[in-house]
């Protein structure tokens, strides 16, 4: 029973990381093409606030792009996180909480 858990949470993580990784690089290519197809010269330095701004289609695609692949460990966490309260593992949902906890307040310091 424990081993089939452990098997059944393997491959939810490893479908997530892919899943967010094939997104990320297929958000990074369309907007490659979309830049490419545009005949720009001169790529625009962007932050993840500069998504829903004045960016052309290309560079928001490849900062979408980049921004997806930037929060897949976080999700990682947080899957692993409603995981463990699954199945009443405390101690890895109070590590991973304060993980999540640090990751914010990172984001937020960071952003100051």
């Amino acid at each position: 029973m424990v081993e089939r858990l452990r098997r059944e949470r393997r491959r939810f993580i490893q479908m997530l990381l892919r899943a967010t990784l094939t997104l990320s690089a297929l958000l990074m290519i369309a907007g490659l093409s979309v830049w490419i197809g545009a005949n720009q010269d001169v790529a625009r330095a962007a932050t993840p606030g500069d998504l829903f701004s004045g960016l052309d289609k290309g560079d928001r695609l490849m900062l979408a792009g980049i921004v997806i692949l930037a929060i897949t460990p976080a999700l990682r966490v947080l899957a692993l996180l409603l995981l463990w309260v699954r199945e009443r593992a405390w101690r890895f949902v109070a590590t991973s909480a304060l993980v999540l906890i640090l990751l914010g307040v990172a984001l937020v310091a960071g952003g100051s």
